[in-house]
């Protein structure tokens, strides 16, 4: 997330948006170039689960009413290359 950012896709015809980190620096959408973050459909804001990772045990669930203490920083961090940037990147809890 700190070493090549945030970003998404859209697919307007199958109703989806994915936000995504960037595991490298081809910022590619590929699956194994990114990590999903979350994914819904614009059309009813409606909540579509990723399970791309969740047998990986370097990956666990936080939610923004726990995050846990050592993640706090990165994800404030984030922002603040996000807003240094011009704020184009929806911010790490917005879709």
């Amino acid at each position: 997330m700190i070493n090549y950012g945030m970003g998404g896709w859209v697919d307007s015809k199958r109703d989806l948006r994915a936000k995504v980190i960037y595991l490298d620096p081809t910022r590619s959408n590929e699956p194994s170039k990114c990590f999903f973050l979350a994914m819904d459909r614009p059309v009813d804001g409606s909540r579509i689960l990723v399970k791309g990772s969740e047998k990986d045990p370097k990956v666990m669930r936080i939610y923004q009413s726990a995050i846990p203490n050592d993640l706090k920083k990165f994800i404030a961090l984030r922002e603040l290359i996000n807003v240094r940037d011009g704020g184009d990147v929806a911010g790490f809890w917005k879709m």
